[in-house]
């Protein structure tokens, strides 16, 4: 069990200092996205900003280093709450903006968003729920040896394969639902009066 422990723990520890490193040089750019969520007036929007990628890097760096782990856990929940809570509501709303997840531009929030900052509130919680002497760091030591290192290593290979497995889900099954408004070679039927018959 300290094996998958270290392994959720690192694997959330390196997801949020990849996050805050693929921003960090560019902080006016993820201010632009902020307010492109239309939350925060635009003179917070900076200030935003850099509490983001502080609170991203010091999740990050308290994943991978402090104990007990519940503090770092506490503090990636809040961070985790707050981002699922803008992208929920700018999707209600039917905004269609960049999530600015690591710095990107051309992915659009969506489910696919929601399900990835839902797994990784499942591995809070998971990390929460645990004994702090079994999430310790290094595992008290006896992570500190080939067999389990290589352990935890195919752990975090399996949890991020599953992780992007899991998220994509609605992806798919948005591709596999059947489209009531095409006609037998998936082209969008033309609807009466919804545009003037070509001459």
């Amino acid at each position: 069990m300290s094996e998958l422990l270290f392994a959720v723990r690192w694997t959330i520890g390196l997801v949020f200092i990849g996050a805050a490193v693929a921003k960090i040089g560019s902080p006016r750019e993820l201010a632009r996205g902020i307010e492109r969520y239309r939350l925060l007036p635009s003179s917070l929007t900076f200030s935003a900003a850099l509490a983001i990628l502080a609170g991203e890097m010091l999740s990050g760096l308290a994943h991978l280093f402090l104990d007990p782990i519940r503090l770092g856990a506490a503090l990636g929940v809040a961070m985790l709450a707050i981002f699922g809570a803008a992208v929920a509501s700018a999707l209600r709303r039917g905004l269609v903006i960049p999530c600015q997840c690591f710095g990107r531009q051309d992915e659009m929030i969506s489910a696919s968003t929601l399900n990835r900052l839902a797994l990784l509130f499942a591995g809070e919680a998971f990390l929460l729920a645990s004994p702090p002497a079994a999430a310790a760091m290094w595992g008290g030591g006896a992570i500190l040896t080939p067999r389990p290192l290589v352990t935890v290593a195919v752990w975090m290979a399996a949890l991020v394969a599953g992780g992007l497995l899991v998220s994509e889900v609605s992806g798919v099954v948005e591709l596999l639902r059947p489209c009531p408004t095409c006609g037998p070679d998936k082209s969008p039927l033309r609807m009466p009066g919804s545009a003037r018959e070509e001459a």
